[in-house]
C-alpha cells in the first residue's frame, strides 16, 4: 500500500470488514462474482473467516450501489447456503492515514457479530458498536474466570459488575452488559467453542439486552446468563485433563457445604501430598486453599442472604459452618458486616436501584 499510495488513494473509498463464520471460501467467491462489487472493490483475507474489502466510491451513487450489491450478496448467501454474513462498513476515507485508521477501527470491532443473530451491514458511525467493543477489553479477566469455571473469582467479578450497574444510567448499564457478554464470547471463541453451545441455540444478545427496561431486569438477566456460563464450563472441562488448581477449585465448589471438609480430603481427591498441594495452590493463586474455601462459603452465604429468607443459622449450615457463631465471625471478618447487617444493606441497595429505575422512567 505504501509503495503505491498516491495512485491507490486518488479517489474516496470505504473499507468493509466481512465476517463469515462457516464456508468462508465459498461465500467470499459470491462477492467476487458480483460485477459491480468486483469492479469497485478489492478483497483480502485478514484472518480466519474475516476479510477486508477496499471499495472505491467515486460518487454517492457508487456508495449506494455498493451497499445494494453487498445486501444482495448476503441475502443470496443466506438463502442458498443458510449462512449469515456480517459486514462492518467504515466512513469515507481519502488518504493513506485514513486507511490505517479505518483498518484499525474495523479490526477492533470484528467480533461484534458474536452478539447478533442475523447478518447484515453495520455502520461504524454507530458509537454503540465502538463503545461495546472497547468495553469488552475491561472484562477479559471476568470472562476468563467464567470460562475456567472458577466460582470464587467469577462470583467476585459478577458482584463488581452488578455494583457498577446500580451506579450507572440505563444506557451505560446496557453497554456494560453487552461488553461483558462480548468478552465472554471472545474468550470461548479463542478455544474454538461456538457461543451458541452455552444455551444450545443462537441468541441475539444485542436485541435481548437492549430490550430490558431497567437495572433490575439487567441484573436478573446477567445473573442467569452467568449461571449458564458456569454450568456449561463445568460440563465442558474434562476433569482428567485440567490442571491441579482447577481440580481443587471445582472440588471445593462442589463440596463447600460439607462441614467436615478438610485439606486432607482435597489432597486425597487430587492424589497429592497435603504440604505440596498447599504450597503449589498458594503459589499459583496468591491465596491458600483455606482462603479459597472460605471465599466460596462467604460468597454462597451472600447469595442466600440476598435471594432467600432463610434464617442465619440455616444459611450457616448450608455453607458448611457447624455453628451460627463461627459463621458470624467469619462473615464479618471477610465483609466487614454481620450477616444481618449485610442482608439489610443488600435490601436497601435493591430498593434504591428500583427507586432509581422509576425516576429514570419518569
Amino acid at each position: 500500500v505504501k509503495k503505491h499510495s498516491d495512485d491507490f488513494f486518488h479517489e474516496p473509498y470505504i473499507l468493509m470488514g466481512i465476517a463469515i463464520e462457516t464456508k468462508s471460501d465459498m461465500i467470499i467467491q459470491k462477492f467476487d462474482y458480483d460485477a459491480f462489487f468486483a469492479s469497485h472493490c478489492i478483497t483480502a483475507s485478514a484472518g480466519s473467516g474475516f476479510y477486508i474489502a477496499y471499495c472505491r466510491i467515486e460518487s454517492a451513487v457508487a456508495r449506494q450501489n455498493i451497499d445494494r450489491a453487498v445486501t444482495k450478496i448476503t441475502e443470496t448467501v443466506k438463502k442458498e447456503l443458510s449462512c449469515d454474513v456480517f459486514i462492518y462498513a467504515s466512513e469515507k476515507g481519502n488518504s493513506e492515514n485514513d486507511f490505517y485508521r479505518l483498518l484499525n477501527t474495523i479490526n477492533s470491532v470484528k467480533d461484534y457479530h458474536m452478539l447478533l443473530l442475523s447478518g447484515g451491514i453495520s455502520n461504524l458511525a454507530d458509537e454503540e458498536i465502538l463503545s461495546v467493543c472497547r468495553g469488552a477489553q475491561n472484562f477479559r479477566q471476568a470472562a476468563r474466570a467464567f470460562y475456567l469455571d472458577d466460582e470464587l473469582v467469577a462470583g467476585r467479578e459478577l458482584e463488581k459488575i452488578i455494583r457498577s450497574l446500580h451506579e450507572a444510567d440505563i444506557g451505560d448499564a446496557k453497554t456494560a452488559v453487552l461488553s461483558f457478554t462480548l468478552a465472554c464470547a471472545e474468550c470461548f471463541a479463542g478455544d474454538n467453542i461456538p457461543f451458541e453451545e452455552i444455551n444450545g441455540y443462537r441468541i441475539d444478545y444485542r436485541e435481548k439486552i437492549t430490550s430490558l427496561d431497567d437495572i433490575k431486569s439487567l441484573v436478573i438477566w446477567l445473573s442467569s446468563f452467568c449461571s449458564s456460563l458456569l454450568s456449561y464450563s463445568a460440563r465442558r472441562l474434562n476433569i482428567s485433563n485440567t490442571d491441579v488448581s482447577t481440580k481443587i477449585k471445582r472440588f471445593i465448589a462442589g463440596n463447600y457445604m460439607r462441614t467436615e471438609l478438610s485439606l486432607g480430603d482435597i489432597a486425597a481427591y487430587v492424589d497429592l501430598n497435603e504440604k505440596y498441594l498447599s504450597t503449589r495452590f498458594t503459589k499459583e493463586n496468591d491465596m491458600t486453599v483455606h482462603d479459597y474455601l472460605t471465599g466460596i462459603r462467604i460468597q454462597k452465604a451472600e447469595e442466600l442472604l440476598r435471594t432467600t429468607t432463610f434464617r442465619i443459622y440455616e444459611i450457616a449450615s448450608m455453607c458448611g459452618y457447624t455453628s451460627a457463631e463461627h459463621f458470624n465471625r467469619m462473615f464479618k471478618k471477610n465483609t466487614g458486616m454481620s450477616p444481618v447487617q449485610w442482608r439489610a444493606a443488600a435490601d436497601s441497595d435493591e430498593k434504591t436501584a428500583e427507586t432509581g429505575d422509576s425516576h429514570r422512567e419518569k
